[in-house]
């Protein structure tokens, strides 16, 4: 509930935001969240993890995972960057005996869409070289505290 408070903090100062849950969450019920789903500008998004390449293991080998998951943002483009669902023609690991926990950070594929999404909207918003920088610097403060800094495999085109 706190972040989306957050979100409608950012909503007014002109700011990004992505909230991401489950897709079946209780929490997309929850009376603030309605408040910001309502908010102009404020995009509810689906998607399949199994889109962006998360993986898991069962007895039968390796395979995607659907993992359904919503996404409220402020950010247009992540509506055709995000808005992806499982298109069939593979199986899903069910994420049972321990293996959600594998899947709880976001696989390679969709932290680049989230970069994406904030460089196109900084594009269109004539903030690209601002956005950047802030985000390079976060990233190094990140590093710099010896936490796990994630790398995004391949290169992404805005």
């Amino acid at each position: 509930i706190r972040l989306s408070l957050v979100g409608s903090e950012m909503c007014i100062r002109d700011r990004f935001f992505i909230l991401e849950h489950p897709r079946g969450a209780s929490s997309w019920k929850e009376k603030e969240v309605e408040e910001l789903k309502a908010m102009d500008g404020v995009y509810e998004i689906d998607l399949d993890q199994c889109r962006f390449e998360q993986r898991s293991q069962d007895k039968l080998g390796t395979g995607l995972v659907l993992k359904p998951t919503r996404i409220l943002t402020n950010m247009r483009p992540a509506v055709e960057v995000l808005g992806k669902k499982c298109l069939g023609g593979h199986r899903h690991v069910v994420l049972l005996n321990g293996r959600a926990s594998a899947c709880a950070a976001y696989p390679p594929a969709l932290v680049a869409g989230f970069l994406k999404c904030i460089l196109l909207e900084a594009k269109a918003l004539g903030t690209l070289r601002r956005t950047c920088c802030r985000m390079w610097r976060s990233f190094m403060r990140t590093w710099a505290v010896g936490r796990t800094a994630m790398s995004v495999q391949g290169g992404m085109s805005i």
